[in-house]
């Protein structure tokens, strides 16, 4: 969600900048705009500035907006990281169980093979074997989904590094690009 808030909060950047893109003003005035000027006092760059500071104010609002949305993304990313070390450490200790069960589960057929009474060894296969098995694949699959959280939460924190990063790319770039336009339009 702070994904698509910064993706939006830059496509209205992307719309006032095109409000104000000294590219696309005419700055010079045809005959009817000189008669206006010479009535209303007003020229066609003094119309310009005055919509320029306008919008500047809204670019600068938009800025700001990016700014909290980037300081929003890097408390996630610490929450992630957080996350991330504790699903790890679980990892840790499931495989460590899973160690300890197929050590259990080679003793246990050690003594199944050993064993020559014919109902305690269906009884060790089919009780004590089989829930030992079964504890094993529950191990397994949770050792697995821990280890897909693991990607799942590099994947975002990837991407908000990412959008941080774009945030400050658009924050030293566009108000550079729109003074520098300004300059060379006038």
């Amino acid at each position: 969600s702070e994904g698509n808030k910064i993706s939006t909060t830059i496509v209205n950047l992307k719309g006032q900048i095109e409000e104000i893109n000294p590219a696309k003003v005419n700055l010079d005035s045809g005959f009817f705009g000189r008669l206006l000027e010479s009535i209303t006092g007003k020229t066609a760059i003094s119309k310009y500035f005055k919509k320029f500071e306008t919008y500047s104010q809204a670019i600068n609002g938009i800025i700001e907006t990016l700014e909290e949305g980037g300081a929003s993304l890097q408390e996630e990313n610490a929450i992630f990281l957080q996350d991330k070390t504790k699903l790890i450490e679980f990892t840790k200790r499931m495989k460590e169980k899973l160690e300890i069960l197929n050590h259990t589960s080679f003793k246990l057929n050690n003594i199944i093979e050993q064993e020559k009474d014919e109902d305690q060894k269906r009884f060790l296969i089919q009780d004590v074997d089989y829930t030992l098995q079964q504890q094993t694949m529950d191990l397994q699959q949770m050792v697995l989904t821990s280890a897909q959280g693991v990607m799942a939460l590099d994947v975002l924190i990837k991407n908000n590094r990412e959008l941080i990063t774009s945030i400050k790319r658009i924050k030293n770039v566009v108000m550079v690009a729109l003074n520098i336009g300004v300059m060379v339009s006038i």
